[in-house]
């Protein structure tokens, strides 16, 4: 079942055990799917904690709260 879901090919339901073709399909998409660089500007990130991070920081930046834009809370303000 787990080469099933990684080859997403109809032809294994219909009962080609051609194993060797199969475990080739499917890691061969991993490989293809597999991101090993970033490019940001001239900047090269490589490493998966690298590009984590890189990543991470990215998605902060675009759907963060933009600067300037909070404001605090005077708990002062709320009455029980």
């Amino acid at each position: 079942m787990y080469w099933f879901k990684r080859s997403h090919e109809k032809w294994l339901l219909e009962g080609d055990s051609n194993t060797e073709y199969f475990h080739r399909v499917a890691n061969g998409r991993k490989r293809k799917n597999t991101i090993l660089t970033l490019l940001d500007g001239d900047n090269i990130i490589e490493g998966d904690d690298n590009i984590l991070a890189h990543a991470t920081n990215y998605y902060k930046t675009l759907f963060g709260p933009s600067p300037g834009n909070s404001f605090p809370i005077d708990p002062n303000l709320q009455e029980r």
